[in-house]
């Protein structure tokens, strides 16, 4: 009896050997633009998504660093129910601005705390016009969840490489490095392994004189959650002509 146990024993620990190995072996052999791909796949089937976060820009400049800072969240319905705002530290000990991007279905509109205002001709102009006052923020995520219409997503990433892996929001990651080959900007994503979601992305671009370097990070998702359309007819705070 205790010869057969022992048996039983090598057999159960030799057959959790090659699971695991088998499973290594799985983690290894996939590859950065498979990574990447699934990844798009996934928001671009989400029938609603949510998120809260926040984006640090650092300009090294000859004169020395200067900080941005912004939190974020986002909102979407498909087909094209959209909600992006942010607030916006612009320097150290400023005031934090509200902006925000939003589209009912039909119209979109930009509003800006400081007393912007505007109608967009689309959704996809929306995005554009704020990609650059929102760090970037208007683009990463919601570029994958719209699917096209986008001049660049993270999906077009190239010169790929699985760099390695760690844990974010209590999720194990790949770390994928990649670069926009039109403007030459560097990329390093945080991808959940399980999951394939977003949760952090850096970004570093050198220009003439100075340097740009970018951390944006994706928290609290929520997936296929029933939103609150009032959510998508924001009304600003005060009456703007």
């Amino acid at each position: 009896m205790r010869i057969k146990n022992i048996f039983i024993f090598i057999l159960l620990a030799s057959m959790s050997f090659i699971i695991v190995l088998k499973k290594l072996s799985t983690d290894s052999s996939i590859t950065a633009q498979e990574i990447i791909m699934r990844m798009g796949e996934k928001y671009a089937n989400f029938s609603s998504y949510q998120d809260t976060g926040f984006i640090e820009t650092t300009f090294v400049l000859n004169s020395g660093k200067q900080i941005s800072r912004k939190s974020f969240k986002t909102y979407f319905v498909r087909p094209n129910l959209f909600r992006f705002e942010w607030r916006a530290q612009l320097y150290p000990e400023s005031p934090w601005i509200l902006c925000v991007l939003w589209s009912d279905g039909k119209d979109t509109f930009t509003y800006w705390e400081s007393g912007k205002f505007d109608r967009m001709k689309s959704l996809l102009d929306g995005i554009s016009a704020n990609a650059g006052v929102s760090s970037g923020g208007t683009t990463t995520v919601p570029c994958m969840l719209i699917k096209s219409g986008c001049r660049f997503t993270l999906i077009d990433l190239q010169n790929l490489s699985l760099v390695g892996e760690d844990k974010l929001e209590g999720n194990k990651c790949y770390i994928i490095k990649g670069i926009d080959p039109k403007i030459k900007k560097k990329y390093k994503l945080w991808i959940g392994k399980k999951n394939s979601l977003l949760y952090k992305l850096e970004s570093r671009m050198e220009f003439k004189d100075f340097l740009s370097i970018t951390e944006e990070r994706h928290k609290n998702i929520r997936l296929e959650e029933k939103i609150d359309k009032e959510i998508f007819n924001f009304t600003p705070l005060n009456d703007i002509k």
